[in-house]
């Protein structure tokens, strides 16, 4: 598994997780994610023969709503979400 850097992981959260990380090609697949507390991960591989990259999607839990229309929480404005992940230089 190759090493991701800044750009590409910015890159790839731009572009929402639709084109490989590494190699820029669409042609990428998800397997069964494992769902913890409050955050999720997903291994992702690109099916690009010259590539075969994988990773691993993380999510994490920022808001909550109903189907209902009258829920009172959804005329709100979503909860601010806090990242308290140390920062890379």
């Amino acid at each position: 598994m190759a090493i991701l850097t800044l750009i590409q992981k910015r890159e790839y959260l731009a572009n929402h997780g639709t084109k490989c990380p590494f190699c820029q090609s669409s042609e990428i697949e998800a397997d069964q994610g494992e769902w913890g507390e409050g955050q999720a991960s997903q291994p992702i591989r690109c099916l690009n023969p010259s590539c075969e990259e994988t990773w691993n999607d993380v999510y994490t839990l920022t808001d909550v709503d109903t189907d209902d229309e009258n829920d009172a929480a959804a005329k709100e404005p979503p909860c601010e979400v806090i990242d308290r992940r140390p920062r890379t230089k």
